[in-house]
C-alpha cells in the first residue's frame, strides 16, 4: 500500500479509482491511500485485479465501518 498527496475535499473513505492497479482512496486533508491487496473476511489477500473481478468497487463508492457501500 502506498500513500500519496492530493488536494481535494471530498469524503473520507470516498473511492477515487478502482482498477487493475489498486483502489484509491481519500483519506482526508488532501491524502489518497493506495491500495494494492484486498482481502474479505475469512477470504486470502489478493492483488487489487483479482479482486475487482470478484467484488467489483467502483469510483464513488465509499468504505464505512469496515464495509463498501455502493454509490447511490
Amino acid at each position: 500500500n502506498e500513500s500519496t498527496q492530493r488536494s481535494s475535499d471530498q469524503a473520507e473513505g470516498l473511492v477515487l479509482r478502482a482498477d487493475a492497479q489498486g483502489v484509491q482512496v481519500h483519506c482526508g486533508q488532501g491524502s489518497v491511500l493506495k491500495i494494492t491487496e484486498l482481502q474479505r473476511a475469512g477470504g486470502k489477500r489478493l492483488p487489487a485485479d483479482e479482486f475487482l473481478r470478484g467484488f467489483p468497487i467502483q469510483a464513488g463508492d465509499a468504505f464505512e465501518s469496515g464495509a463498501i457501500e455502493p454509490a447511490r
